[in-house]
């Protein structure tokens, strides 16, 4: 890693932080977005009143785990939304009701959102931290490899493909078909107020303007230069998640819970499908 790199990096997130309300509540998955923002405010001496999670019928994970772990080290006091295990019936009316209100069509945005429907209810500041979408900023997909590509054969100039790279991340924001803004609108429609490191057009502009990973013309490969898990290093080994790429809709999370649940004697093959025909 650019250790250069990485202290700007830093001091530009930190930056970010400081419009934040001192009494605020976070949203925390004990993930790597989450943490990273908790983890700055703490360097800031300025830690949030509260932080909101949620619980699936009584069981513990790694995102539970180590939220608690994160709130215990801080002092903070946590607040757990227990979803217990639903019928059909019921789930499918409360899934209902947020595909009304957000107009929804991703499964991601759907299990996001039902899990904010558990958690507001419990929050108690009108300042709701949210998470930082380290992926939005820092993207690389299939179509930005495949123009890298070409470069790597002659077939295309680079500086153009850093143009086109950087343009590729300013479309993601303006094109808000990330599921950060479905989040940013539900809770503000649910009377709060958002913050997060990705509204801060500062922070959004000095991503853009750099390329977080090293492109290798000579072997084709390309390899991340600057991590938010690096930028907190220190903080990240004592919790030990920097490697929790924790979220709503993994594997064991809401995602298993709502298929579970909704694809019982059914024929359908994924959870999208019983979405859609609620």
């Amino acid at each position: 890693m650019n250790k250069e790199f990485l202290l700007l990096l830093k001091q530009k997130f930190i930056d970010s932080l400081k419009e934040i309300p001192n009494d605020s509540c976070i949203s925390l998955s004990g993930g790597i977005d989450s943490s990273a923002i908790l983890y700055g405010l703490a360097e800031l001496e300025k830690l949030p009143n509260e932080a909101i999670t949620f619980q699936l019928d009584g069981k513990e994970t790694k995102d539970t785990f180590y939220t608690k772990k994160i709130c215990d080290y801080f002092d903070i006091p946590l607040k757990t939304a227990n979803i217990a295990k639903l019928s059909k019936e019921k789930l499918s009316e409360e899934i209902n009701i947020v595909k009304k209100d957000c107009k929804l069509i991703r499964s991601i945005d759907i299990q996001c959102l039902w899990a904010y429907s558990k958690m507001l209810p419990l929050v108690e500041n009108k300042n709701i931290i949210f998470g930082f979408y380290e992926a939005v900023l820092f993207k690389v997909d299939r179509d930005i490899l495949i123009k890298y590509r070409k470069v790597n054969k002659g077939l295309y100039n680079r500086n153009d493909f850093n143009e086109y790279y950087r343009q590729a991340r300013i479309n993601v924001f303006n094109n808000k078909k990330y599921n950060n803004y479905l989040i940013e609108d539900y809770i503000s429609n649910a009377g709060f107020k958002c913050f997060s490191p990705f509204l801060n057009k500062q922070l959004r502009e000095f991503c853009w303007q750099h390329t977080f990973y090293d492109f290798h013309l000579l072997d084709g490969k390309f390899q991340q230069k600057a991590s938010i898990t690096e930028i907190f290093k220190d903080k990240f080994n004592i919790i030990g998640n920097s490697k929790n790429k924790g979220n709503f809709h993994v594997v064991g999370g809401i995602k298993k819970y709502h298929t579970d649940v909704l694809l019982e004697n059914t024929k359908f093959k994924n959870v999208i499908s019983a979405y859609n025909r609620i």
